[in-house]
């Protein structure tokens, strides 16, 4: 066992041992992809997450250089009430950063980012619900339930 001082990131774990430097990859599972849009969607405004041009990565401001960002081409399956569904970070992504938005303008946010698996109409209450709990589709709390 190592004792020695060590970098820890999200992708990798560098260790410092008598002069020698030891580099140790952490493969993020899709499950903790997943968790970790899901805090950046429940923990403040996503216009603070970022997608790459290309599609391929997001980013949330302000996070530690060091920080690897999310691999937006991961393919997770989600569960939200009795519906299962499979998307990309990617289109999940472009579907919560503005639940409220139309048909047309998430697919065209899709087509602008190369995302080709855009999240169905019929799935856009399970991921919405997924990532934003409470808050439905136009961002609203659901009104309370009367005793």
């Amino acid at each position: 066992l190592c004792h020695c001082p060590s970098i820890l990131s999200h992708s990798c774990v560098v260790v410092f041992c008598g002069g020698i430097v030891l580099f140790f990859s952490r493969i993020m599972s899709d499950m903790d992809a997943v968790k970790i849009l899901q805090e950046w969607a429940q923990g403040g405004p996503l216009n603070q997450v970022s997608i790459s041009e290309d599609g391929s990565q997001l980013v949330k401001e302000g996070q530690a250089a060091s920080a690897t960002p999310l691999n937006a081409t991961t393919k997770v399956s989600i569960t939200h009430g009795d519906k299962t569904c499979e998307y990309t970070l990617a289109s999940i992504f472009l579907q919560i950063v503005d639940p409220s938005q139309g048909l047309k303008d998430y697919r065209a946010a899709c087509k602008k980012y190369h995302v080709s698996d855009p999240v169905k109409a019929l799935d856009k209450a399970t991921v919405v619900g997924f990532f934003l709990g409470a808050l439905g589709a136009t961002g609203e709390e659901p009104p309370a339930e009367s005793a």
